[in-house]
C-alpha cells in the first residue's frame, strides 16, 4: 500500500469529522497544514504494521507508545488471567489505548474488535490482529461470529463496548455516562462462551483537555466528534514538535469475573452488571488519582512502568 493512499484515507476521514467533504478550498487548506504529521503518522504505521507482523501486536504496541506518550501509570496487571478466555471491556478516550492495554496484556493471543475505518484496513498485518466491524450492515453479524470464536477458542478479546470515542474521565463528567452506552453485544458473548473471563480496564488522561477546547473542535456536530477532531489535532502536533508533552494515561485493570457468574446474576442482561462494575471501577479510578500522581502529571516525569515495558523508547 502506497504512502498516498494511506494519506489520502486519512484526511478523508478527517474531512468527513469537519464536515468539509464538498469543500474543496477547506479540503486544500487541512491538507496543508496536515501534510507534516500525517507523513509521519504513516511512518509510524507502516514500522508498527512490519513489527507486529514480526513479533507480535503487543510487541509492536511497546515500540509506539513512546512515539505519543511520556509514560504511563497501570494498576492491576496482577489481575490479568494468563490463559483461558478473556472479554477485555474498556473505555475508549482515544487511539492510544488501543495501544496502551494490549502493551500491558501479557498474552500473544490478543485480538481487538475496532471499527472498520479504511486506513487500518489497509495495513496488512493489522487482519490477524483486529476484528473490523462496520458500523451498521450484515458484517456486524460477521464480525461477531468471529469474536466469538476466538473466545471459543480460548483466546483474549478487547473490546470498546460504548462503540467510539468516550469523553477522557480526566475532565470530562459524561465520562460516567457513557459507560451506560455499551453494548448489549456483552450478552452474545457471554451466553455463547459463557466460560469467558470478564475484565473491565478504565483509561483516562489519554486526551489532554486543552485540546478539546481547540477552536477546530466547534467544527463536530456531536461530543464524539469533538473528542475525535481533539484527538487528531494533539498527534499532529506531537508528530510535528517531536514530543509528548503531559500526556500520561493511567489504566486500571479491574478485577475479573467469570461469564457464569454474571449470568447467575442477571440471565437475560448480564451487561447490566458490567456496566455497574464498570461504573464503581471508575469511582476508583478517579481516587486513585493522588497528590503523588497529579504532580508527576505536572512535572512531565515518567513514572510507574510495569516490567513489560521498561524498554519503552
Amino acid at each position: 500500500m502506497s504512502d498516498p493512499e494511506l494519506r489520502q484515507a486519512l484526511l478523508e476521514e478527517f474531512y468527513n469529522l469537519l464536515g468539509i467533504e464538498n469543500h474543496p478550498w477547506l479540503q486544500r487548506a487541512v491538507m496543508a497544514l496536515m501534510r507534516k504529521p500525517l507523513d509521519r503518522f504513516i511512518a509510524i504505521a507502516l514500522q508498527f504494521d512490519s513489527l507486529a507482523q514480526a513479533e507480535g501486536f503487543g510487541t509492536a504496541a511497546r515500540w509506539a507508545l513512546p512515539r505519543f506518550v511520556r509514560g504511563l501509570y497501570v494498576r492491576g496487571l496482577e489481575n490479568i488471567p494468563a490463559e483461558g478466555p478473556l472479554l477485555l471491556t474498556a473505555n475508549h478516550p482515544g487511539t492510544v489505548d488501543s495501544l496502551l492495554i494490549p502493551a500491558c496484556v501479557p498474552r500473544k493471543d490478543i485480538r481487538i474488535l475496532a471499527s472498520g475505518l479504511k486506513f487500518f484496513r489497509k495495513l496488512p498485518s493489522l487482519q490477524r490482529f483486529l476484528i473490523f466491524t462496520p458500523r451498521q450492515g450484515s458484517g456486524r453479524a460477521l464480525a461477531a461470529r468471529q469474536a466469538i470464536r476466538h473466545l471459543q477458542s480460548g483466546g483474549a478479546l478487547l473490546i470498546f463496548p460504548s462503540g467510539g470515542v468516550d469523553p477522557d474521565p480526566s475532565f470530562h463528567p459524561e465520562a460516567r455516562g457513557y459507560l451506560e452506552r455499551w453494548s448489549e453485544s456483552l450478552n452474545l458473548f457471554l451466553h455463547r462462551v459463557p466460560q469467558t473471563m470478564v475484565q473491565t480496564v478504565l483509561c483516562s488522561h489519554v486526551l489532554l483537555e486543552r485540546y478539546f477546547r481547540h477552536p477546530l473542535t466547534r467544527f463536530g456536530k456531536t461530543l464524539r466528534q469533538r473528542l475525535v477532531i481533539a484527538e487528531y489535532i494533539q498527534m499532529a502536533e506531537q508528530l510535528v514538535r517531536r514530543q509528548k508533552e503531559k500526556v500520561m494515561p493511567y489504566v486500571l485493570f479491574g478485577e475479573p469475573k467469570r461469564g457464569t457468574e454474571l449470568l447467575a446474576a442477571e440471565p437475560t442482561a448480564p451487561h447490566k452488571v458490567i456496566v455497574q462494575d464498570a461504573q464503581q471501577l471508575l469511582e476508583e479510578h478517579m481516587s486513585l488519582q493522588t497528590e503523588r500522581f497529579t504532580n508527576l502529571l505536572e512535572a512531565g516525569e515518567s513514572f510507574s512502568l510495569p516490567v513489560s515495558l521498561q524498554q519503552m523508547g
